[in-house]
């Protein structure tokens, strides 16, 4: 498999991460990083996101953006920032 990055999104009312992990963990073809990328989620979200991270079999990273509003532009432009 060439290596990739798999990106999530996780809005401010996002409370299925446990099932976003548990998807990540059955996919036959694993990413070889996985970045959630937390818009405006509120500060337990993101630490629930970090705890999980090191249950994956990949490099899972948190980027986080304070402001709740959203944005398309805005995300995209956090997920190359972590990505380069």
């Amino acid at each position: 498999m060439s290596a990739c990055t798999l990106a999530v999104i996780i809005k401010p009312s996002t409370s299925f991460i446990d099932i976003v992990v548990e998807s990540i963990l059955c996919q036959s073809d694993s990413p070889s990083e996985v970045l959630f990328v937390a818009d405006g989620a509120p500060a337990d979200t993101v630490r629930e996101i970090e705890r999980l991270c090191p249950t994956l079999p990949v490099t899972a990273r948190v980027v986080w953006t304070h402001d709740h509003r959203s944005s398309n532009s805005r995300e995209r432009n956090a997920l190359r920032a972590a990505v380069h």
